[in-house]
This record gives C-alpha cells, structure tokens and sequence, in this order.
C-alpha cells in the first residue's frame, strides 16, 4: 500500500512540475517573434519583424530583406551571410 502511495504521489509531482513548464500559444507566439535591424549597402537602418521557425532559422517578408548586407534578429542572431529561400508566391522569405 505505501509503494502505490508513494507512486501516485511522485505521478502527482511529475504532472504538477510539467504543466508549470508548458507554455500558452499565445507565449510560444511571443517568444518566436523577433524585431530585426536590416543594414543595406548604402549604410541605412531599417526595421522589420520576423519569427522563429527553428532555433537559427527566420521566416519574413521578402521587401523587409530585398536590400539587407547584414541583418540582426534583436538578441537572438546575427545573419551576415543571408541564406535565403525565396517563395515570391507568397512573399515570403526563410533566413539562415
């Protein structure tokens, strides 16, 4: 009897502990988004948005990147070498 006690409560910890560390839709959104500073070759600054679809991989819109030499996803990476799939079709855009 105490070996099931003891189970069940340790079964009780573990869901407890994993339903603290699940985030809302709405935080993984947060969290995926990123503001970026796009440096172009005549020395100008612009701004755009992007998200995160894996850990060093940025989905934008392709006129927020057309003229970038350099661009920063705001304290998370910095893409010097702008590796890019286009799909105009959408005008959509995936750095890497």
């Amino acid at each position: 009897m105490t070996y099931n006690r003891k189970f069940l409560l340790d079964l009780l910890v573990l869901g407890l502990l994993l339903s603290a560390c699940t985030q809302t839709p709405q935080q993984r959104a947060k969290d995926a988004t990123v503001l970026m500073v796009i440096g172009n070759a005549e020395g100008t600054v612009s701004y755009g948005s992007g998200f995160f679809v894996e850990r060093d991989k940025v989905v934008t819109n392709i006129h927020v990147v057309d003229s970038a030499r350099i661009v920063f996803a705001v304290g998370r990476k910095k893409f010097t070498t702008l590796k890019r799939l286009l799909d105009t079709l959408r005008n959509m855009t995936l750095l890497s």
